[in-house]
């Protein structure tokens, strides 16, 4: 789990960066006024990242301890303030500086400077030494399923190329760089954290595409899940989100909202992953399963991938066009002994 830690002076605020934070599955380590304790903390504790406020209580500004904390801890920062000028901007230009959001925030954008600040750390301490998804000990769904299943993926001139796309499949890095390994060596992870880091991190690589914005909603239950079927859900959360920011709404809607949701089915058998948007939907689809004419369109290879990933984890999927698109995956699930 990710260690955060806030550092705010204003009680209220900080209590709010710490609710949302923690509703999205990091851990929220303290959250403290000053710099001086920021230092005590970071000394302590060694989170792996510091939200920053840069007007604190005492003699030091938060420019100042973020300084403070990179060149003794090598801590990374996401800045925080209510007042961004060309100085501040050009004191915060640091290699410290992993991230800035100004107050008020709005709709997402502390989550989306948190992702993306985790997500720079990740390239730079992992992704960079593993930046190949195959010829690794690697799980990966979609290079086992074009093996058995060629004829689908004729379009794709470079194979390998395709399944090395780290954007496309940048879950599959994600996971083990979160993952621990369990007393019987098998690799889990939290899906809480690790969906809503794959959600945040393809809005942030999809936005610049759209001239609106569009409203993130996340309410993922939280669950160990093995490489196995966190994975290719991970893929199918990509896919879905990333066509639901692309293509789901114009700049005229209104409230775009795309919203992701993981519940336990009241028979605790099964877990149902939703994805929801209120956009324009399939005027061609009612309610249906998702058929395999769909599949077999040569334009819908995100939807193929779903279903085929949907398959790989034995669950089943459901699509809804009618007001909105809205995708559930209904998938199996035995409780573990935590």
């Amino acid at each position: 789990m990710i260690n955060i830690l806030v550092v705010e002076d204003e009680a209220f605020i900080g209590m709010n960066i710490r609710r949302r934070l923690e509703h999205i599955g990091y851990h929220v380590i303290m959250v403290v006024p000053s710099g001086d304790e920021a230092f005590q903390i970071s000394t302590e504790k060694a989170p792996d990242l510091v939200v920053m406020d840069i007007q604190l209580e005492g003699g030091l500004d938060g420019l100042e301890t973020a300084q403070t904390l990179w060149n003794r801890f090598q801590i990374p920062i996401v800045i925080v303030t209510g007042n961004i000028d060309s100085n501040t901007r050009l004191r915060s230009d640091q290699t410290w500086c992993y991230g800035f959001v100004s107050k008020p925030f709005f709709s997402n954008e502390l989550e989306v400077a948190v992702s993306r600040a985790l997500d720079r750390i990740f390239t730079d301490r992992y992704c960079k030494k593993n930046n190949y998804l195959l010829n690794q000990n690697y799980y990966h769904p979609v290079s086992d399923w074009m093996k058995n299943h060629p004829e689908q993926f004729e379009s794709i001139s470079d194979k390998v190329e395709f399944l090395n796309d780290i954007v496309r499949f940048h879950g599959i890095n994600l996971f083990y760089s979160l993952a621990k390994e369990d007393s019987n060596g098998l690799f889990k992870i939290d899906s809480k954290e690790y969906f809503s880091r794959i959600i945040y991190y393809t809005w942030d690589k999809f936005k610049k595409n759209v001239e609106y914005q569009i409203n993130i909603q996340i309410d993922i239950y939280s669950l160990d899940l093995e490489e196995k079927v966190a994975i290719p859900l991970g893929i199918i959360i990509f896919e879905a989100v990333s066509n639901a920011i692309k293509y789901a709404f114009t700049p005229d809607h209104v409230n775009s909202t795309i919203s992701v949701k993981l519940t336990i089915k009241p028979n605790k058998e099964h877990f149902c992953l939703q994805i929801k948007d209120n956009g324009l939907g399939f005027n061609n689809i009612a309610t249906s399963q998702l058929t395999e004419e769909i599949m077999e369109n040569p334009n819908s290879l995100g939807l193929y991938l779903i279903k085929s990933m949907a398959q790989i984890i034995q669950a089943d999927s459901m699509l809804n066009g009618d007001a909105g698109t809205c995708l559930e995956i209904l998938v199996p699930y035995k409780p573990q002994e935590r």
